[in-house]
C-alpha cells in the first residue's frame, strides 16, 4: 500500500557524532532561513524516485523544496556563488550506507493560484539549474561508532531508543575557488532561488520488512523546523510561500504550513546578513508581525573578515534601496538608501569573530560573525514597512571594503 502522508511527530532527530567533508580556506558564510530542526519527515512509503547519485531526477517522485526569495538575496553582482551546505542525515537502518540526496539548485515559478514559489521543472528552468549529486556516504552506524550515546539514552549497542533515529550533522564544502565557476544563485532581484531535494526510490518505513532496529530502511535528510513564526500574509491562509513537498504516490505540489521550513543551510562565498527576531533566525526574517514597535538582531557572517585589521558594519533602511549595482564606496557597492535616517539609527559595528555552531562542543563547524551583534529597537512610521539590511567589512589599512548580499523583510 502506498501512503500519502508525512509523519511530523513519530520521529525525533537524535544528535550524535558529526560527519564532515571539507575543503580548506573556502568561505562558509551561512544564510539561515530556518529556526533549526525539530523533526524528520517520512514522505512516500515506499518512496518514489531515482537512485541518489545516478544523475537522473524524478520530478514526479518524492521531493521537497525550499525558497531563497529574490528579495532576500540581492547582490552587487548578478550571481552569488555557493560554497557549501550543512544538514542532518539520519537513517532507520544502518546495515547499508545512508545516501545523501540529490539536490537541484535553480529558478522558481510563482503559482498564480496559491502564491507559492515552486521549482521550475520546465526545460527552460532545468536549463538554468545545477544538480549536486548525492549517493552512498559510507558513514557507519552512529550507535556502533559512538555506542555510549545510544545506550545513555536507553537504546542498545546498535539501536537508539524507541521513537528516535540517529545520524550525522554533515557539513559539505564544495571544491570552489569562489571565482564564479561553482553553483550560482541568482542575485539580480528578479529571479527566486529554489533548492529541491529528491528522495531516492524504494525506501520503506512501515510498508517493508522491519530493519535492524524494527523500523524499515529509510534515509532521512528531511530535518524540518516546525516552529517558524513568519507573519501569515500569503494568499493562502496558513501556508508558506517559501517551501513545499510532493509525495510521489500522488504527485502534485503541496505548500508547507506557515510554521514549517525544511532545514538545509546553504553557505556562500559572499558575506551574508541574517535577520533574527527574539532569537528566531527563520522565515520571520522574511515576514514579521509587529504593531507599533519592533526589535531585531542582525547576524553578519563573513569568513574573509576575520582579523584585527577588519571592522564590520551593519544597518538597514526603510526607504527603497538602491538597485544593483548600487552606490560605489571603498571599492564595493552600497545598496542601502543613505538618505534614510534609519540607517544611522540601526547602525552597529564590531569585529568578526569565530563562533561554534555547537556551544561547548568539539564539532568542526564554525561561523564567523559580527560581534557584538546586539538588538536594535525602533518605532515603525507606517502600519506596513519593508526593511532592507546590508553589511560591510572594511579593511582599515587599505580602506577597501566588501559588501554583503542584502536582504529585505516585510514588517506588518
Amino acid at each position: 500500500m502506498l501512503s500519502s502522508f508525512r509523519l511530523g511527530t513519530a520521529l525525533v532527530a537524535g544528535l550524535v557524532i558529526a560527519g564532515a567533508v571539507e575543503a580548506q580556506n573556502t568561505p562558509n558564510n551561512r544564510r539561515n532561513l530556518n529556526n533549526s530542526g525539530d523533526v524528520v519527515f517520512i514522505y512516500g512509503d515506499p518512496s518514489v524516485g531515482a537512485s541518489a547519485g545516478s544523475g537522473t531526477i524524478d520530478t514526479s517522485g518524492d521531493l521537497y523544496w525550499m525558497v531563497w526569495p529574490r528579495q532576500a538575496m540581492v547582490s552587487c553582482n548578478p550571481t552569488i556563488e555557493m560554497s557549501g551546505a550543512s544538514f542532518g542525515l539520519f537513517d532507520t537502518d544502518w546495515t547499508d550506507s545512508a545516501p545523501m540526496f540529490d539536490i537541484l539548485f535553480g529558478p522558481g515559478n510563482t503559482n498564480g493560484t496559491t502564491g507559492s514559489i515552486e521549482p521550475d521543472f520546465s526545460l527552460a528552468g532545468l536549463g538554468q539549474s545545477t544538480l549536486l549529486l548525492g549517493g552512498p556516504t559510507g558513514f557507519p552506524n552512529p550507535c556502533t561508532a559512538s555506542p555510549g550515546f545510544c545506550t545513555s539514552l536507553g537504546g542498545t549497542s546498535i539501536c537508539p531508543p524507541s521513537g528516535f533515529v540517529v545520524g550525522y550533522f554533515v557539513n559539505v564544502q564544495l571544491l570552489s575557488a569562489c571565482d564564479g565557476t561553482g553553483i550560482l544563485f541568482f542575485g539580480n532581484n528578479t529571479e527566486d532561488n529554489v533548492v529541491t531535494a529528491f528522495l531516492p526510490g524504494g525506501m520503506t518505513f512501515a510498508t517493508g520488512a522491519p530493519g535492524q532496529c524494527n523500523l524499515g530502511n529509510y534515509t532521512l535528510q528531511t530535518e524540518t523546523s516546525t516552529n517558524e513564526t513568519q507573519n501569515d500574509n500569503g494568499p493562502t491562509s496558513g501556508s508558506s510561500r517559501y517551501g513545499g513537498f510532493q509525495v510521489g504516490a500522488a504527485p502534485g505540489f503541496i505548500m508547507d504550513a506557515v510554521t514549517e521550513r525544511s532545514v538545509y543551510d546553504v553557505e556562500f562565498c559572499d558575506s551574508m546578513v541574517n535577520v533574527t527576531v527574539l532569537g528566531d533566525r527563520g522565515t520571520v526574517g522574511l515576514h514579521a508581525d509587529a504593531t507599533t514597535s519592533f526589535s531585531l538582531q542582525h547576524v553578519v557572517t563573513d569568513t574573509a573578515g576575520l582579523g584585527p585589521t577588519n571592522l564590520a558594519f551593519v544597518s538597514g533602511c526603510l526607504f527603497p534601496p538602491f538597485p544593483p549595482p548600487g552606490f560605489p564606496l571603498f571599492g564595493t557597492c552600497v545598496l542601502l538608501n543613505l538618505a534614510d535616517p534609519t540607517v544611522t539609527t540601526l547602525l552597529r559595528k564590531g569585529p568578526i569573530v569565530s563562533v561554534s555552531d555547537f556551544t561547548g562542543s568539539t564539532y568542526p563547524f564554525t561561523q564567523d560573525q559580527l560581534s557584538p551583534s546586539v538588538f536594535s529597537s525602533f518605532s515603525l512610521p507606517l502600519p506596513s514597512v519593508t526593511l532592507t539590511s546590508q553589511a560591510f567589512t572594511l579593511n582599515i589599512p587599505t580602506l577597501t571594503a566588501r559588501a554583503s548580499v542584502s536582504t529585505s523583510m516585510e514588517i506588518n
